[in-house]
């Protein structure tokens, strides 16, 4: 009798470990293997080879952007120092999601925009752009970019990005062949801008400019606002009929693709996209844009442009 009692946790013991075993030992859906279906469907879609990372479930793609030859000070940037374009894959734990896609696309600087673009158009979030490197010839910045959905569907969201950012036109390396030509002379008048905003103007030898201050919590317990740097701006001047403007706003990060959107709609160029501060509540992302066009329009495309925020009511 001792012993049967003995016997029989035992038992129990070992049939429980068989369940363990069954349940998380024996089950290949939650691997990553370089030879499964999965990863042969990502590599077809993107007819480029990819390194998996068995550890983290992760499936890397890296392109070298040693066609650029791009040196740092007279140095030759090595892709292992950063001169790439890379993208990961990993397995979505959310229902319906097959993939989430995180990368960095290395662009010329006439790039930026039209590469920017196609990744909006594709239902990626962009994250981030900016640079890696000074002294850098030519001078390259970084698309940062994040996204979920099929295999499918990312793949040809990256597929695009590609097209416009890897497809060189090497008489365009010089900065003066694309580079728009700016007015030289400033005859913005507040007058001019009160037709589309009852903002305050700032003017100066021909330019006007106008702010509106946003306000978060810091890391410090303080609420810091517009004359700590939490405000966008935007700055005028050429002429009515041939105007630029540049500027930056800070977008809340549920702001921030719609905001893209209406920029590039207006035809703004994004130059960089990136945060201010640390540990702020709720998080800012700042946009820099600058615009050509007739005053009117500029303005248009600002109006638009705040009406996804909540600065909306300050205009």
């Amino acid at each position: 009798m001792e012993k049967n009692r003995i016997i029989a946790p035992t038992a129990l013991f070992v049939i429980a470990l068989g369940l363990v075993w069954y349940y998380c030992g024996s089950k290949s859906t939650d691997t990553l293997l370089a030879n499964s279906p999965d990863v042969k469907q990502l590599e077809t879609l993107l007819s480029l080879k990819g390194h998996v990372y068995e550890k983290d479930k992760v499936v890397k793609f890296v392109i070298p952007r040693t066609d650029l030859n791009v040196t740092v000070s007279g140095m030759k940037w090595h892709p292992l120092m950063g001169c790439m374009t890379w993208f990961s894959f990993q397995r979505a734990l959310k229902k319906g999601v097959e993939w989430m896609v995180m990368g960095d696309f290395l662009v010329l600087e006439h790039q930026i925009n039209p590469t920017l673009d196609k990744a909006l158009q594709a239902g990626l979030q962009v994250t981030a752009i900016h640079k890696h490197a000074i002294f850098d010839k030519p001078h390259v910045y970084f698309i940062h970019v994040e996204g979920e959905g099929s295999a499918r569907e990312l793949c040809k969201a990256i597929k695009l990005m590609l097209a416009e950012a890897t497809v060189v036109d090497h008489s365009m390396l010089s900065i003066l062949s694309f580079v728009p030509t700016m007015p030289i002379k400033n005859a913005i008048s507040p007058e001019h801008l009160r037709r589309f905003f009852s903002l305050p103007i700032i003017e100066q030898e021909g330019l006007c400019k106008m702010i509106i201050g946003r306000e978060v919590q810091a890391s410090c317990g303080c609420t810091v606002g517009e004359n700590m740097g939490i405000s966008f701006w935007a700055t005028f001047g050429g002429t009515a009929e041939e105007a630029v403007v540049m500027g930056e706003i800070p977008f809340l990060e549920t702001e921030l693709q719609d905001g893209l959107k209406a920029l590039r709609a207006a035809k703004f160029n994004i130059a960089e996209i990136h945060n201010h501060m640390v540990l702020e509540n709720p998080r800012l992302i700042y946009v820099h844009f600058m615009g050509k066009d007739s005053l009117e329009l500029l303005a248009l495309g600002i109006k638009n442009m705040l009406a996804y925020t909540s600065m909306k009511n300050g205009i």
